[in-house]
């Protein structure tokens, strides 16, 4: 794969994340079937693209995602990575990369590549979980009661 890819992004274009290539074309998938989802995004955020990942690789994040990046502005990039089930289904595990002389080729592309790796390859930022105190609404008892009508 290419180094990270992030672009700043045009203000003036729509925010939104889609499945599929980019206004380029280019879908790597073509080329690496093991890649099978691909994402593009324009305009985004990071705590924008952190709030959809649930959306985007839910069966990797199970969880709200939290932006500890910082980095301000909008941003153009695209994912593309490997399904979760990929990973349970008998294919190689997280991070397997194809056999090659050099076991760390970044530019020798993998079978398959998990969700955290493929934001690390090509957006260079870590994905990692960490435990956190969240707010959350506790219902400890319910009284039915019938409603007059």
């Amino acid at each position: 794969f290419r180094s990270p890819k992030m672009r700043p992004a045009d203000p003036n274009s729509r925010t939104a994340c889609n499945e599929g290539p980019g206004p380029d074309g280019k879908d790597p998938r073509n080329e690496h079937p093991g890649l099978s989802r691909l994402v593009t995004c324009t305009n985004i955020t990071l705590e924008e693209f952190a709030g959809q990942l649930q959306r985007i690789a839910g069966g990797y994040v199970h969880t709200p995602v939290l932006d500890a990046s910082k980095l301000p502005g909008a941003w153009d990039f695209t994912l593309s990575f490997s399904t979760a089930g990929q990973f349970q289904n008998g294919a190689r595990g997280e991070g397997a990369r194809k056999q090659s002389s050099t076991q760390d080729d970044a530019s020798e592309p993998p079978d398959v590549l998990s969700l955290s790796e493929a934001i690390a390859r090509q957006m260079g930022l870590r994905f990692e979980l960490q435990k956190r105190s969240v707010r959350v609404l506790v219902i400890d008892s319910v009284e039915r009661k019938p409603t007059e009508q």
